[in-house]
Parts: C-alpha cells; structure tokens; sequence
C-alpha cells in the first residue's frame, strides 16, 4: 500500500510506512485488508489538498483483561495493530 500510494498520490504528499520487522502475522482476508488500506489512504489523501504527510504504520500489541473488558468483543492476547 505504501508503494501504491508514493506512486499514484500528488508529490504535495508524503508517504511514510513504520512497522517492526518483528510485526505478528494476523488473520484476515488479504482483499478485504488491502481494500480497507486503501479507502483510508484515499480518505486521507482527500483530507490534504495543499499536501501533508500520510503515516501507514502497524505494532504489535498485547491487549490485557483490563483493556478488553473496556471493548465490546474485545479478547485479550497478543494482537498486531494500527496506531
């Protein structure tokens, strides 16, 4: 996604991509993550029209009982995430 949009979004835009090495894999349909990464890229490109600078960057992340009881079908354990 990162390169998809340094490539077709305006030069006013800066694209920068952060993510560990060491990120988790997850589970999820590869159409449906790429389709829901490009509608908040393309959000987000419409969102600066003199320009900025658009983030795409994932962590991992340990949800514990505490913060899962705060979530409605939160569950707690190791997860990948989006800051």
């Amino acid at each position: 996604m990162i390169d998809i949009a340094r490539k077709t979004f305006p030069k006013s835009i800066e694209v920068r991509g952060g993510y560990p090495e060491n990120l988790w894999t997850i589970q999820g349909d590869p159409t449906q993550l790429h389709q829901v990464l490009l509608n908040l890229s393309v959000n987000a490109r419409d969102a600066m029209p003199s320009g900025g600078l658009l983030v795409l960057a994932a962590e991992n992340f340990t949800v514990d009982e505490h913060y899962a009881a705060m979530i409605p079908e939160a569950k707690a354990g190791h997860m990948s995430c989006w800051p």
